[in-house]
């Protein structure tokens, strides 16, 4: 069951000193009462290109699917095909987003249990859904073959020496190693990913002076073969300064953008043309 949108939930960090509150209903962060950024807030500045290329992957599937070679159509049809490919990955997205939601929120409850009690067995059922199962069963193989103990899970984590905060999938033990698990049922893993995921595991090391590898699980929607990836610590290294790249983007573009909306949007600021004989211009035609 997900938190009440105006629930307001608190976690104290830092031996106390750092009382992080997050609203379920709005997605803010603060510290203290006072606003911080998010992680994903941060890393959305940095684009997303991938989703660029498969929205219109998506119109051009459509077309594909509802436009047949030879077929006259007319001028309702036509519309209505414009309006299908421009809303295709809409759709698509609305359904990738439930399913990976579903997959999601059954490895949260599995790993809360498995927290509170790692002795006992988890009485859970599969989801229904075909895809969603697919990736339920993908995660409990990679958690037997890997010997996976988690010690955390959505756990908030705030740093003190940069101000951001943002929520962890899970902190665990993967073959003895020590990790931050970023779960993702994306349609794969992306530059942000990777720098939202070197961001966590700053706030982790920064408020428990321990350092933490990164493992990225991808857990397909459509049945495919669950993939890890682990970042190796001169990557983790790079995306964490590529992250603080995008952070100072994120703060100081607020009022590139408000100075750049103002003059779009300001006709005071237009030079109408005068005739030209009004110049007195000394050019020759």
């Amino acid at each position: 069951m997900g938190k009440a949108k105006s629930e307001v939930e608190y976690t104290y960090l830092y031996n106390g000193a750092v009382t992080l509150a997050f609203n379920h209903g709005s997605h803010r962060y603060t510290v203290n009462g006072v606003f911080v950024p998010s992680v994903t807030g941060i890393t959305n500045v940095s684009g997303k290109e991938a989703l660029t290329y498969w929205a219109a992957n998506m119109a051009a599937q459509y077309v594909e699917e509802n436009l047949k070679v030879g077929e006259i159509i007319d001028e309702v049809q036509k519309l209505n095909l414009i309006e299908g490919a421009k809303t295709a990955h809409t759709i698509k997205k609305k359904q990738a987003a439930t399913i990976g939601t579903t997959v999601h929120d059954w490895i949260e409850e599995y790993i809360k249990f498995k927290i509170a009690y790692p002795k006992d067995p988890v009485d859970m059922r599969f989801p229904i859904n075909e895809m969603a199962r697919n990736g339920v069963i993908s995660f409990l193989t990679w958690v037997k073959d890997n010997d996976v103990i988690f010690q955390a899970s959505e756990r908030r984590v705030y740093s003190r020496e940069f101000n951001f905060a943002g929520t962890l999938d899970v902190k665990c033990v993967i073959r003895d190693v020590p990790c931050i698990g970023d779960f993702k049922t994306s349609t794969g893993i992306w530059k942000e990913h990777i720098m939202q995921a070197a961001a966590y595991e700053a706030c982790e090391n920064e408020e428990t002076n321990q350092e933490l590898d990164i493992t990225i699980i991808h857990i397909p929607k459509d049945g495919g073969v669950l993939k890890v990836l682990d970042i190796d610590r001169t990557t983790k290294k790079a995306a964490f300064k590529a992250f603080l790249g995008c952070k100072a983007l994120y703060e100081n573009q607020y009022g590139i953008d408000k100075l750049c909306k103002s003059f779009n949007e300001d006709k005071a600021a237009q030079i109408i043309p005068k005739p030209v004989e009004q110049l007195d211009l000394d050019l020759t035609e």
